[in-house]
């Protein structure tokens, strides 16, 4: 896959592995990806030196409202905040670029997040009402390229 526009974007989220497929209610996501860096400079250097140190993801999702979907409001509200200490699953999130079959050119990246935000109702008069989702990763987010 070459330079392209991101308007097909697949948003799974789920209790578990088996996430269930949101991509017809989303209307934006970004997912960013970090590593902290931890300073190891030492009298006699003359310049910084960093080392690479741990990582952290997170997701930010915009959907349309649909509170007849029990896939939408009810079944996210009931997430917030459940971690595996705190008794839950945690939150598993899969995206890829396309909805088109998983591949080196359409990588999918997964992995369980804490929902830590929810906006059930969102918008201004006469706009479509949305949902908004901001999940932070709990372990590492994984990478694969092929369609398992």
């Amino acid at each position: 896959m070459a330079t392209f526009v991101l308007k097909n974007a697949f948003v799974g989220l789920g209790s578990s592995a088996a996430w269930k497929d949101h991509t017809q209610f989303v209307r934006s996501v970004a997912l960013t990806h970090e590593a902290e860096t931890q300073d190891e400079t030492a009298m006699g250097d003359n310049s910084r030196s960093s080392l690479g140190a741990l990582k952290s993801w997170a997701v930010e999702i915009e959907l349309n409202a649909d509170f007849a979907s029990t896939d939408m409001d009810e079944d996210i509200n009931t997430k917030l905040g459940q971690t595996p200490t705190s008794g839950g699953a945690g939150y598993w999130v899969t995206i890829s670029p396309t909805t088109a079959v998983v591949s080196a050119t359409n990588p999918r990246y997964y992995g369980r997040g804490l929902l830590t935000s929810y906006g059930p109702v969102s918008g201004t008069v006469g706009d479509v009402a949305t949902h908004s989702l901001s999940i932070m990763g709990v372990g590492d987010l994984n990478r694969s390229t092929t369609a398992t």
